[in-house]
């Protein structure tokens, strides 16, 4: 169970404090508590009950977690699926699934295609593209709040790390 002004990840919303603990009537009279969310990155509030599987939630990883992460992304292997189809639906899945190493999979999977793709005076997809920027979106705003760096930074903090690895 989330605690007030805990920092959590909540699906594809991406980096939320907990803001309160309610409980509230549904249809029926059923009385059930929910957690009201504030996400970081805009200025709404969400309230999902307590006990929900239908969206992951976990808690923010934690620096060392990061710096262990970013340590390891060298030696991660990546996969390219040729069936663009096949791709974007196992690409839709890791983003779903809310873990930064799947995250980073996906990112450094496109990074490295596009890169390849570059000297061959190609692009990668419109979608590919999209996804990329979707993972990094989430990946940087958890990494930002870890490290207390702003988001702007983190990408040139992970090639820097990684660089002097």
């Amino acid at each position: 169970m989330f605690h007030i002004n805990d920092y959590i990840m909540y699906g594809k919303t991406g980096v939320c404090q907990v803001t309160g603990i309610e409980k509230g009537k549904l249809i029926g009279n059923a009385e059930i508590e929910y957690y009201v969310l504030k996400p970081l990155s805009c200025d709404t509030t969400i309230k999902i009950p307590v006990n929900t599987t239908k969206v992951n939630m976990r808690p923010v990883v934690s620096k060392m977690e990061v710096l262990d992460f970013i340590d390891s992304m060298a030696e991660e292997d990546t996969v390219w699926i040729k069936d663009d189809r096949s791709r974007f639906k196992e690409f839709e899945s890791k983003l779903n699934e809310g873990s930064c190493l799947e995250w980073m999979e996906i990112i450094k999977s496109i990074y490295i295609k596009e890169r390849d793709k570059q000297s061959g005076r190609k692009s990668i997809s419109p979608r590919d593209r999209d996804i990329s920027k979707e993972a990094k979106r989430l990946l940087f705003e958890e990494f930002s709040l870890s490290l207390g760096i702003p988001k702007d930074d983190v990408e040139s903090f992970i090639i820097n790390r990684v660089s002097n690895f």
